[in-house]
């Protein structure tokens, strides 16, 4: 059961992971004029309203990958005790 759950999440994790990658790109594709597409740091004033809402999807989509990553922790070692 618990390896079927960890597999789950990991599949989760992946999804998340690649949907974060999307909403990335197109942060980047809406970005203000004039701002390199080659920044490290995506300061909230380098972006459109629209590249807003992919930023927020990114940092959604990589905390959800976060909160999973613990659970997929607690569970291994849970399952690992005995």
């Amino acid at each position: 059961m618990n390896d079927t759950l960890l597999t789950a999440l990991g599949a989760a994790m992946v999804a998340l992971w690649v949907h974060g990658i999307w909403e990335y790109i197109q942060m980047v594709r809406h970005r203000r004029p004039g701002t390199s597409a080659f920044s490290v740091s995506w300061a909230p004033d380098r972006l459109t309203p629209e590249g807003l809402r992919h930023r927020r999807r990114v940092l959604l989509s990589w905390a959800s990958i976060a909160v999973l990553l613990v659970a997929a922790l607690l569970i291994g070692t849970r399952s690992h005790r005995g």
